[in-house]
């Protein structure tokens, strides 16, 4: 399907499958929109390979305010998502689940699924309007391989 400017919209984007996935696909886009938390050095070098078509985005999922902001800040700069990859979790640990604590559980819970769906209810409107638009949902790669001993995994 044919369009004036497609816009690819990816949260976690400095993670190792957020750049294999940019690298893979960033010649079927216009513009990509590539979130990050903490370490923007992978995104930077992406920048550098396809000039003009990374767009950097800063938020902390698990907080909402800064969710808020970025959404914002993406419909004011007008790169308004076609499709949309969600690959942002929080980092996982290898730990029995007693020793695990709610406030861990409450920023996964943040970053896994409240910060999309508040994504979702911003850019899904544009979508429908536009009768097109795809969301893909991956929030780990840590069981690849080797499943760890212990299963818990937040």
């Amino acid at each position: 399907m044919s369009r004036e400017k497609k816009v690819l919209f990816v949260t976690g984007a400095s993670s190792d499958v957020g750049q294999a996935l940019i690298l893979q696909i960033a010649d079927q886009y216009d513009t990509i929109v590539a979130h990050y938390c903490h370490s923007h050095e992978s995104i930077d070098a992406l920048a550098q390979k396809f000039p003009g078509k990374i767009q950097k985005v800063k938020a902390d999922l698990a907080d909402p305010k800064e969710v808020q902001a970025m959404i914002d800040g993406m419909i004011k700069e007008q790169w308004l998502p076609d499709h949309i990859v969600h690959l942002a979790a929080p980092k996982t640990t290898n730990e029995r689940f007693h020793k695990m604590d709610s406030v861990r559980l409450d920023q996964a819970f943040e970053v896994s699924v409240r910060s999309i769906f508040h994504i979702l209810q911003s850019f899904v409107p544009h979508m429908s309007k536009q009768k097109y638009g795809r969301v893909v949902f991956m929030l780990t790669s840590y069981c690849l391989g080797l499943p760890p001993s212990i299963r818990v995994l937040m």
